[in-house]
């Protein structure tokens, strides 16, 4: 059986986290995943365009975002570290650094999956 994925080809705003509809099935989850990457990416895309930090450096903002997910995951799970959402206008999809080993794939992940999101 395939890993299953989500890769994001474009960006689109999501609505509040809070009022999304919760997954009703398992197959669901992939699809949440992929909204909720969209949603942490415009974020920071909004930011770095027309917030308060707009003259900083494309990295910042993005880091601003991922850090409490990144320390969060890091609590739970030492050997496995966020990198980021990947380039989201070129087929973005979540990244790690697991074991030493980067660009670990989002689909490559097993229990670690469901903590994530």
């Amino acid at each position: 059986m395939a890993a299953k994925d989500f890769t994001a080809a474009s960006v689109q705003r999501q609505g509040d986290l809070f009022s999304a509809p919760c997954s009703q099935r398992m197959i669901d989850n992939e699809q949440k995943v992929s909204n909720n990457c969209q949603r942490l990416v415009s974020a920071a895309v909004d930011e770095l365009f027309g917030g308060e930090h707009a003259t900083e450096t494309v990295g910042a903002p993005a880091d601003r975002h991922f850090c409490t997910v990144r320390e969060a995951m890091r609590r739970l799970f030492p050997d496995l570290e966020l990198q980021g959402p990947g380039d989201p206008i070129a087929g973005g999809t979540f990244y790690f650094r697991k074991n030493g080993r980067r660009q670990f794939h989002y689909k490559n992940l097993s229990g670690e999956k469901a903590v994530f999101d």
